[in-house]
């Protein structure tokens, strides 16, 4: 048998419009190439069949974390530490490579001389298109995937999410659900970075929600999916689904958090009001 043709940038593209990807969209795609491959120019090939779906007044929205060799989870103390990690060479949260699960889509997203980066030690946003500087500035230091951050601005712009294949656990959405869930069931931590920007080595200090709980996740997205703010359909060889950003924060919030939660959900996006600046 010979090779699996690979699917071309502008079919994959009317496979997005068909799904329910519209031009103006402010999108925030999760791709696993694992399961989309083969496709005309690998991920610059995903790449530019997403832009082509936004068209020209559309925005596209990435979460790509680096690598953080250097990261300390749950420690009380900046100087303690300080001292555990000293030595080592940390890593550079502008260029730095992506988590490794994210896989070569990532790369490609950090690689494209047209998205506006924003370095951040524990969650690096990067975007291109008509709304970027509206979602990534100012990128708030803590709480970096919680109110006010991309991920709030884009459900405030009624924007989309669209999961193409990937696990729940990078579905960042869900983190930003977690924030606004009455009573959490994630604790706030302090986390310790040891980053190098600009030759010099510092220690970053971000508070942020502590690890989610995935079969948490995998139960509330699969239920999201049967709701009618989700479409789900084929791109290329895997199962995709598309998601109204603001009807899914509200209804994860509920999931994650509990029946108390009704009067909150009421005050996040309903109705939708512009990003806070």
């Amino acid at each position: 048998m010979g090779a699996e043709p690979a699917l071309r940038i502008e079919t994959l593209a009317e496979q997005l419009r068909a799904l329910g990807v519209r031009p103006g969209d402010v999108l925030i795609p999760h791709v696993a190439m694992r399961d989309l491959v083969p496709v005309e120019n690998g991920p610059k090939g995903v790449l530019a069949a997403l832009r082509r779906a936004v068209g020209a007044n559309g925005t596209l929205l990435f979460h790509v974390p680096c690598e953080t060799s250097g990261n300390v989870a749950e420690a009380d103390q900046r100087i303690a530490v300080g001292r555990q990690m000293a030595g080592g060479d940390g890593f550079d949260p502008l260029k730095g490579p992506p988590r490794g699960r994210l896989g070569e889509f990532a790369r490609a997203v950090i690689a494209d001389t047209d998205m506006k980066i924003v370095a951040h030690p524990a969650a690096r946003f990067a975007a291109t298109g008509k709304q970027a500087a509206k979602l990534l500035e100012p990128m708030p230091w803590d709480d970096p995937l919680g109110p006010d951050s991309p991920l709030d601005r884009l459900c405030a712009l009624q924007g989309k999410v669209l999961d193409f294949g990937v696990d729940t656990a990078t579905l960042t959405i869900g983190s930003l659900a977690d924030y606004y869930a009455v009573p959490r069931s994630r604790a706030m931590i302090l986390r310790h970075y040891r980053t190098r920007e600009s030759g010099k080595s510092f220690v970053r200090s971000v508070r942020l929600l502590d690890d989610k709980d995935e079969h948490r996740y995998d139960e509330g997205f699969d239920a999201a999916k049967r709701q009618n703010f989700a479409k789900s359909g084929k791109l290329g060889r895997t199962q995709a689904t598309l998601y109204e950003a603001a009807p899914l924060l509200r209804y994860l919030a509920r999931k994650f958090g509990g029946p108390d939660l009704f009067r909150t959900v009421l005050r996040v996006y309903e109705p939708v009001t512009p990003a806070r600046r």
